[in-house]
């Protein structure tokens, strides 16, 4: 992960060299369900929410911040590319 010190310098090379956090996050989801699909129950779902929730929420924050630090280049890669699963989410 880039540093916001570091990217400041060469701010148009950090968008777009990965997002190494969105792929983390992606793979806790897939676990959650994985685990909650593996034994279905009733608090094993509001427990798979409530996960997908505390992931999903903080990922839209660093987006927010992202389009402020980036600006006009971060929008144009992330029109390109999704945030956690390629071609779909």
């Amino acid at each position: 992960m880039l540093c916001y010190n570091d990217a400041g310098r060469n701010s148009s090379e950090a968008v777009g060299t990965g997002r190494n956090a969105e792929r983390i996050t992606a793979g806790l989801l897939f676990l959650t369900w994985g685990v909650f699909f593996k034994l279905p129950s009733l608090p094993g779902g509001i427990l798979a929410l409530l996960a997908t929730l505390f992931l999903i929420a903080p990922a839209k924050a660093e987006e927010v911040e992202d389009v402020r630090f980036f600006g006009s280049a971060y929008e144009t890669y992330r029109k390109q590319s999704k945030m956690f699963i390629p071609f779909l989410f």
